[in-house]
C-alpha cells in the first residue's frame, strides 16, 4: 500500500481538524434542538403558550445558527472547486440592508439588542449579486451580535466614498487584539477571545467575506472603535466606479483543486 506523502499527512490532518471543529460546533444546537424537540412532545398540553413561544423562539434561533454555518462551509468549499459563481446586477444596498434585518432578529432579541441604522445622504446603486452581499451582512451582523454586550447597540451605517458605497457594522464588543484586523479574515482563525467565548464559531465567515468582496472588485476590512468595540466594513463599486449602466455576466470564483 502506498503511504502518503509528508504534504498529504499534513493536508488530511487539517481537514480532519476542521472536520472535528465543525462537528464540535453543530453538536450543541443539535443537541437543544432534539431536547426542545422532545420537551414539546411530550408535555405539549401541559406549557404555558409564553412557554411554548420561548421554546420555538430557542429552536429557530438554533436553526438559523446553523443554517448560517452550512451555508458558509458550502460556499467554502464551492470556491475551493471552482464552482462559486455570482450573479450581478444593479441593486439598492438599501434593500439588500432592509431584508438581512428580519434574518437576524431572532438573534439580537436573545440578548435584547437592537440595530441603530444611519444614512446621512442617498447612497446610489451598486454592482452586486443580492444574495452573496445579503450573505456578508448577515456574517457581520452575527458575528457583531456574538461580541456584543446584552441590551446594547448595533450600528448600520451606509455612506458614499468616492463611486463605492461603504456598509459599516459597529458593535460595542471587546475590540480586536493588536495585529489581528486582516488575520480576521482568514480560514478557519479565530482570536483568543473568540476561543474563549460561550457563543459558537468555527473562523468562516469572515474569509468568506473577503472572497465575495474582492469577487464584487469591491474591499473589506476591520478596525476598532475610538469609543470602544469594533467596526467592519465593505465597499462595492456604483456603476459610476465600472464605467457601466447595465447588468454584469455571471462570474465565477474559485480554483478548482484535487
Amino acid at each position: 500500500m502506498k503511504r502518503a506523502s509528508f504534504h498529504e499527512s499534513r493536508l488530511l490532518m487539517g481537514e480532519a481538524q476542521v472536520l472535528r471543529t465543525v462537528a464540535h460546533e453543530l453538536r450543541s444546537p443539535l443537541t437543544a434542538l432534539v431536547t426542545s424537540a422532545e420537551l414539546l412532545a411530550e408535555d405539549f398540553d401541559d406549557l404555558e403558550s409564553s412557554q411554548k413561544y420561548e421554546i420555538v423562539a430557542s429552536m429557530h434561533r438554533g436553526a438559523l445558527w446553523m443554517h448560517t454555518l452550512v451555508e458558509n462551509l458550502l460556499c467554502d468549499a464551492s470556491i475551493r472547486e471552482g464552482r462559486f459563481h455570482l450573479n450581478r446586477k444593479i441593486v439598492s444596498l438599501l434593500d439588500i440592508v432592509a431584508e438581512v434585518q428580519p434574518v437576524v432578529a431572532p438573534l439580537l432579541k436573545r440578548r435584547r439588542q437592537r440595530l441603530e441604522f444611519e444614512s446621512s445622504i442617498l447612497i446610489p446603486d451598486v454592482i452586486a449579486d443580492p444574495r452573496r452581499i445579503g450573505q456578508v451582512l448577515v456574517n457581520f451582523l452575527s458575528n457583531a451580535s456574538k461580541y456584543s454586550p446584552d441590551d446594547s447597540a448595533i450600528g448600520i451605517s451606509l455612506t458614499l466614498k468616492g463611486s463605492y458605497a461603504r456598509a459599516e457594522v459597529s458593535d460595542r464588543g471587546p475590540g480586536i487584539p493588536k495585529g489581528d484586523e486582516t488575520r480576521l479574515f482568514e480560514s478557519f482563525y479565530r482570536t483568543p477571545a473568540a476561543h474563549s467565548s460561550s457563543e459558537a464559531g468555527v473562523g468562516l465567515g469572515l474569509s468568506i467575506v473577503k472572497t465575495i468582496l474582492e469577487a464584487h472588485a469591491g474591499r473589506c476590512g476591520a478596525e476598532n472603535r475610538p469609543d470602544g468595540g469594533a467596526s467592519f466594513w465593505f465597499e462595492l463599486p456604483t456603476p459610476a466606479a465600472l464605467g457601466t449602466t447595465g447588468e454584469e455576466p455571471e462570474t465565477e470564483i474559485g480554483e478548482r483543486r484535487r
